[in-house]
């Protein structure tokens, strides 16, 4: 097996750890008594890998134990984020939409309303209760529900 440098450089901290298999060991090795350059880096590697501190006791499980412990929080904040900005964009679609349908066209030739007879005072349309911004039957008076009812009763 022949190894190019960069192969070499890539192995060498599998190599001090022991995590190559015999062959590739051997091919590293190889290389390494022909490579000036790889023979240094090794050397410098193995330097570093000495004075290298192993982790306190338990930290890993400690670590291990407070990411499983923060995952649930943190997929709630992302559902919470996820379900906020959907709800902005339907919100925010919707009232295009709206914006769009009421978006009158200065071009287009002004459309009247029929004539409709007067049924004395205060009387109005259906259309006319909605025109007038009476945005639903709580907001009419008392005589508007009445002559309103009238009306749906013809």
């Amino acid at each position: 097996m022949n190894l190019s440098c960069e192969d070499v450089r890539d192995l060498v901290p599998d190599l001090l750890t022991g995590r190559v298999s015999a062959a590739i060991a051997v091919a590293t090795q190889q290389h390494i008594t022909r490579c000036g350059e790889c023979a240094a880096e090794l050397e410098v590697a193995r330097e570093v890998s000495r004075w290298r501190t192993p982790a306190p006791a338990g930290l890993h499980d400690r670590v291990v134990a407070e990411v499983v412990r923060q995952r649930p929080v943190r997929a709630m904040r992302m559902q919470l984020a996820i379900a906020a900005t959907i709800a902005l964009v339907l919100i925010g679609g919707r009232q295009l939409a709206i914006l769009q349908k009421n978006r009158v066209d200065p071009a287009a030739p002004s459309v009247q309303a029929p004539a409709v007879e007067n049924r004395g005072p205060g009387w109005m349309t259906v259309e006319n209760a909605l025109n007038t911004g009476a945005a639903s039957l709580g907001d009419l008076s008392e005589e508007q529900l009445r002559q309103l009812l009238t009306e749906l009763e013809s």
